[in-house]
């Protein structure tokens, strides 16, 4: 059974935003911790060989407050992810895992942002927005507003985090809706690989507008692909966890 989540208190930072450069040195730290200790960092995508998993058990509330008042968010994750980086209205939480049997190491990476809105998005292109996702007819999933105001954000938050070279392949937008998050929500899954070792990660990823319709929040869970595949329940319990206009 997991824990009663308890709250996680973030530390103070520099007020500067997370950067590629600092994702980058993430993404190679990780690469430096598995071989330091004889493994191979990431998993093979196809490989017959097993793979380093991790079975979460503990949660705990974290708050991102140093956004705009009103304009955190709010989610419970692993215990075991720390906080990695942190910048203006965004954090950066990371878990690296080894598997002393198969060799192999992993990691589970979250990431959120809550960014102001420069012009708040109207209700009637909201309307069209949402039945278009849904393919409703008479509005066709190949809307340009889906494409510039929905697909295009979506694209930019994971792929500024993901390490420069690395292929990124965003899903098409589907709604979501949870008990936290009513309405004018997106979900998108996505795939990361290193074309040149194979290594792969997957996730998904939540973009969402305030109740003012001023704010923009962007939400993302990754994981070693074999061990994404192994643990649904565990990022579906962070996604359903997910507060906003906090």
């Amino acid at each position: 059974m997991n824990a009663v989540p308890q709250e996680a208190e973030q530390t103070e930072a520099p007020e500067s935003r997370v950067s590629k450069k600092t994702v980058l040195i993430v993404f190679g730290a990780v690469l430096v911790a598995a071989l330091a200790i004889g493994g191979y960092f990431y998993s093979r995508a196809n490989s017959p060989t097993k793979y380093a998993t991790y079975n979460y058990t503990k949660f705990e509330t974290y708050k991102l407050t140093n956004a705009a008042q009103g304009k955190g968010m709010v989610f419970v994750k692993p215990t075991e992810l720390k906080q990695s980086s942190i910048g203006d209205g965004q954090v950066e939480l990371l878990h690296l895992f080894y598997s002393n049997e198969f060799k192999k190491a992993g990691q589970t990476y979250i990431a959120a942002l809550s960014l102001p809105a420069t012009a708040p998005i109207t209700t009637d292109t909201l309307n069209v927005l949402n039945k278009s996702i849904k393919g409703e007819s008479g509005f066709p999933k190949t809307h340009n507003w889906v494409t510039e105001l929905v697909q295009k954000p979506m694209d930019k938050f994971v792929k500024d985090r993901m390490p420069p070279g690395w292929d990124v392949k965003v899903d098409y937008p589907k709604p979501f809706s949870s008990q936290n998050i009513k309405a004018n929500a997106w979900t998108f899954d996505f795939t990361v690989v290193n074309n040149s070792t194979n290594s792969k990660l997957r996730g998904r990823a939540i973009y969402t507008l305030s109740t003012k319709l001023d704010n923009h929040y962007f939400f993302l869970v990754a994981s070693t692909a074999y061990n994404w595949k192994q643990s649904p329940q565990t990022w579906q319990k962070i996604f359903d966890s997910l507060q906003t206009d906090q």
